[in-house]
């Protein structure tokens, strides 16, 4: 097989992956949606809080303030920096 036909057989089967997952994604929305939102209640609210505007009830014990999340979209040319 020569380098040029594994190379493209490599890329036929890159974005048969992608297409796998990007239609998993897309098959799910409500389902992933959801799952980010349990996440960030379970992991980020403490110190967020559950709207994001960085007033969690633990932000009186940290050294290092929380960033307001809402603000984050507005600093950064209105797209959301993941």
């Amino acid at each position: 097989m020569s380098s040029q036909t594994r190379t493209g057989f490599t890329v036929l089967l890159l974005l048969a992956t992608l297409k796998g997952f990007i239609g998993f994604a897309s098959a799910q929305p409500m389902e992933v949606i959801a799952g980010g939102e349990l996440e960030y209640q379970h992991s980020c609210a403490v110190c967020h809080g559950l709207e994001g505007r960085g007033d969690g009830v633990m932000r009186r014990y940290l050294t290092v303030q929380p960033a307001n999340l809402r603000q984050l979209g507005k600093n950064n040319g209105g797209k959301f920096p993941f």
